[in-house]
């Protein structure tokens, strides 16, 4: 009897703490979804307003669609619904979309977007516009500044420069040219521009300048320090309404996008605060002998020798020396990260879906070593700020899911379409002449999957006729990002300018 009374009580007890967790896990605070405006609905994909404009806008399109004619945006629409219906044609289990590779790409597009949208709210959401500053800016933010300058590499030598010249101003050239041994003093012109340095432009837009005045030493980076003299400047204002307006968001921008960063590296900061990061030296300089070829390469080449050399797939016998050196230290210790040891296969998997990501783009064969070791340890900062974003629930997200689910059915019907280009026999001409084989072949195709599933297309006409596209040619890309391209390339499919197919989006 006592016996089933303690057991009643554990069974009691056991299902109390599974329904507390339960309650838990329903009440544990839902990451904010965004408002979306759906503009199709393609049997269960849908396109939104963003997604369809940063489609058009955000990658060059191809020449029967770059203008702004509307007979263009229909183009545009019907690539889009055109794309989504080879992926359904696809399917989601496709063995081209299932495939390992294509798997690690779409979870590293997947993670990169949750590490965006951690960015958003840990940090973009912060920032309070400070609207006076920006007036401030605004007063000399019409002036193109030209100055001669010296960089100098050390802060105390920078100060000393900086006394002797401002004391004599008049012989700033006199000074550089005898005292320094320059050969010629360097000169340039500087607008207020986002892509300017930062504390370049905090030195010379923040207040009133005269000619001929040298400026205190201006930090550039931790090893470089500028003293700059203004020789004049020209100006252009903002007269009318819309220049000033534009004028003013891109300061806003400007400096949104700095206090946002502050606020981002405090955040970090505090998520790798405590852990160590210890590499084997053997293991690391073996691995950095065999992979410094590859990255030193161009992007197409890099492209190609890395699938070779990691993950077998040979096109050329040059890297099998490379391979087998590979494989004989794959299983070896690499590096130990808060207490967990990764092996050369293990730091290999985590680059299959976070490709690395070098602080300089273009280094000399003696700088690999270190930008590897630095790219192997923002890989390994990203690793626990996906986490941080997996425990926010960041994953669920609507723009994330969505940015996912763009790409799995870019890859999905690009590659449907390939295959069906091999197997009638048209891939050489494609390649030769793609817009004939579009109007000939892929149209006619792609027509008759508009008939077979116009009974699940809905398309928000209302919205459609809002949106207006530039004929401007743009290639849009993310800096310091694993997967730099926004958005896939622009689907080419079709030239059909109508909308005979589906029915209106019922609000």
């Amino acid at each position: 009897m006592t016996d089933n009374l303690h057991m009643k009580y554990l069974i009691v007890f056991i299902t109390s703490i599974a329904f507390l967790l339960f309650v838990q896990a329903c009440t544990k605070e839902q990451p904010e979804q965004p408002d979306e405006k759906i503009l199709a609905r393609i049997g269960d994909k849908t396109i939104s307003v963003n997604e369809f404009i940063r489609r058009a806008e955000y990658t060059v399109r191809p020449p029967y669609c770059n203008s702004s004619m509307t007979s263009h945006k229909m183009i545009v629409l019907n690539s889009l619904i055109a794309e989504k219906l080879l992926s359904m044609e696809a399917t989601d289990s496709s063995t081209f979309i299932t495939h390992p590779k294509v798997q690690a790409f779409l979870t590293g597009i997947k993670e990169q977007a949750m590490r965006q949208w951690l960015y958003n709210e840990k940090a973009t959401k912060k920032v309070k516009l400070d609207s006076a500053k920006v007036y401030k800016t605004m007063q000399w933010a019409d002036r193109t500044y030209k100055i001669a300058y010296l960089s100098l590499p050390e802060s105390g030598l920078a100060d000393d420069v900086y006394k002797e010249l401002s004391t004599n101003p008049d012989q700033f050239d006199t000074i550089l040219l005898d005292e320094y041994g320059l050969d010629q003093i360097p000169q340039r012109e500087v607008k207020w521009h986002e892509s300017e340095n930062d504390a370049i432009l905090e030195a010379l837009f923040n207040g009133p300048l005269k000619k001929g005045e040298v400026l205190k030493p201006v930090t550039v980076n931790n090893s470089q320090y500028v003293v700059i003299k203004i020789l004049g400047w020209n100006r252009q204002p903002a007269i009318t309404q819309t220049s000033q307006q534009d004028l003013f968001t891109r300061i806003a921008d400007r400096y949104k996008s700095k206090n946002a960063m502050q606020y981002y590296e405090e955040y970090v900061s505090g998520v790798m605060k405590g852990k160590q990061l210890d590499f084997n030296r053997d293991t690391f300089y073996k691995l950095a002998e065999i992979l410094k070829p590859v990255y030193l390469k161009s992007s197409k080449e890099k492209e190609a020798e890395i699938n070779e050399v990691y993950w077998g797939v040979e096109r050329q016998a040059k890297n099998k020396d490379s391979k087998e050196r590979l494989e004989q230290i794959r299983q070896q210790s690499i590096l130990t990260v808060d207490g967990e040891m990764w092996t050369v296969d293990d730091l290999m998997k985590k680059i299959d879906s976070h490709p690395l990501v070098f602080r300089k783009r273009k280094m000399k064969n003696e700088e690999f070593e270190q930008q590897f070791q630095w790219a192997i340890a923002d890989l390994i900062r990203d690793k626990y700020l996906t986490e941080e974003a997996y425990d926010s629930g960041y994953d669920k997200v609507n723009v994330v899911q969505r940015n996912v689910g763009m790409w799995k059915d870019s890859f999905n019907a690009q590659n449907y379409r390939d295959q069906y280009l091999v197997q009638n026999n048209l891939d050489s001409l494609f390649a030769k002449n793609y817009i004939k084989i579009i109007d000939k072949n892929l149209k006619p195709y792609i027509d008759s999957l508009q008939v077979k599933y116009s009974d699940k297309i809905e398309i928000n006409t209302e919205e459609f006729n809002k949106i207006n596209l530039t004929k401007i040619d743009l290639f849009v890309t993310y800096n310091n990002e694993a997967y730099p391209m926004v958005v896939p390339s622009f689907p080419q499919l079709t030239t059909d300018q109508r909308l005979d197919y589906g029915r209106k989006m019922q609000h």
